[in-house]
């Protein structure tokens, strides 16, 4: 037996404000894991997972944003490594820890700051090197700017190809990611990935929290939740309301660079009595409970969160078909956990007539979310991730 009480470390390398839709299903396995192993402790920036009322031991490499000069505000990524490099390396080589689990490329550092014995396990929700394969965003008038949007991708890439070849196991949700990373990175990259689908909180998403009685007289409220960007196709939207009846409202919870334009796109075209932007919400459970469809039509997505949250709310769900060409998304393998779902193809009469045929024979809310339930269970997917952690401490003669 050991003489000490073996450490896990979950690294968190992402910032305050570039958090996705990760977060719930992140803090989620960080608090499962936390009940079931002894030395287990989470690494962060102060902020980036809302971990309050929990018993876990966290340590802050970083407290809040950094102050830069407005001449330098364009090397700010640059300013942020250093300083996650620098006291980061302070508090890993404190801990010492026999395993560090990171969700982000940084896991490279745990490479040069630990001991050579310490596991890197990559966890990663999607890849930004398949950002490559997106359409480049419109060109900066700045001649700087418009240089590092260039440079950027190609730097992040470099970053994702080092974490995935120092990682000892690379743990992903759906094959078509593994699938990705040989298609980017080379098959090579995946002879360490092991395939683990996550899941959702049950008991968070139940159909009876929130769920609403309809009346005739009331709208159809048909709800999207995503990061405002140009890749989750928020336009076809827009587009698709006009193929919808005025009894039909349509939600878009989220925040992200693209929430003015969006605003703005609104009011251009009139439909501001038909969408309604609610901006970033922590109060999810409750919105699904009064939408009616769920609809997600992003071109550049993995695995999406909120899809099965909808789902295990007990709404139908509306999604973009896999087989639209120039889309790179794990929708083919998602279909399969989600009991009542429509794909569609990429323009808004598709999508309209989806929606419609829905909302002409609603199904049943609860036996929805009960089969979602059993297929989305987040408790099954960190039970994967715990057996792997075990295996590799019992390698190392250590017991949970």
């Amino acid at each position: 037996m050991p003489d000490r009480v073996p450490q896990v470390v979950f690294f968190h390398a992402h910032a305050p404000d570039s958090i996705g839709g990760n977060n719930t299903y992140l803090v989620n396995t960080v608090k499962y894991l936390s009940r079931q192993l002894h030395g287990f402790a989470v690494l962060m920036p102060q902020g980036a997972l809302q971990l309050e009322g929990s018993a876990l031991t966290v340590h802050y490499y970083s407290r809040g944003h950094l102050n830069l000069p407005i001449g330098v505000r364009y090397f700010h990524f640059l300013a942020r490594l250093v300083q996650l490099y620098v006291r980061s390396r302070k508090l890993l080589q404190k801990l010492q820890p026999d395993i560090v689990i990171s969700n982000h490329a940084m896991v490279m550092i745990v490479a040069y700051v630990t001991r050579r014995q310490t596991v890197r396990i990559f966890l990663p929700g999607s890849l930004s090197g398949m950002d490559m394969k997106m359409d480049a965003p419109n060109p900066d008038r700045n001649l700087l700017k418009r240089w590092l949007q260039k440079l950027n991708p190609w730097g992040v890439r470099l970053t994702e190809k080092t974490a995935l070849r120092i990682a000892h196991k690379i743990v992903v949700n759906t094959s078509f990611l593994k699938e990705l990373i040989a298609e980017i990175y080379g098959k090579e990259y995946t002879k360490h990935v092991k395939i683990i689908p996550n899941g959702v909180d049950i008991e968070r998403y139940s159909v009876t929290a929130g769920s609403r009685t309809k009346e005739d007289s009331e709208k159809y409220i048909v709800l999207s939740a995503f990061r405002l960007m140009p890749s989750k196709n928020w336009h076809l939207i827009l587009e698709t309301c006009s193929h919808l009846g005025p009894n039909i409202e349509w939600w878009i919870a989220g925040d992200g660079p693209d929430l003015e334009e969006l605003k703005s796109v609104i009011n251009r075209y009139g439909l501001s009595e038909r969408v309604k932007v609610l901006g970033a919400r922590g109060d999810m459970a409750a919105i699904y409970g009064q939408a009616d469809v769920f609809v997600h039509l992003s071109r550049y997505d993995n695995y999406p969160t909120v899809v099965m949250e909808a789902s295990v709310s007990g709404l139908p769900v509306v999604l973009l078909d896999p087989s639209v060409p120039g889309t790179y998304t794990g929708y083919a393998e998602l279909i399969n956990r989600i009991p009542k779902c429509v794909t569609v193809m990429d323009n808004g009469a598709s999508v309209a007539d989806a929606i419609n045929g829905i909302l002409a024979d609603l199904p049943s809310r609860q036996e929805i979310s009960a089969e979602a339930s059993k297929l989305n269970n987040h408790e099954r997917h960190v039970d994967a991730l715990l057996s792997l952690i075990q295996d590799e401490l019992d390698k190392r003669g250590h017991y949970c």
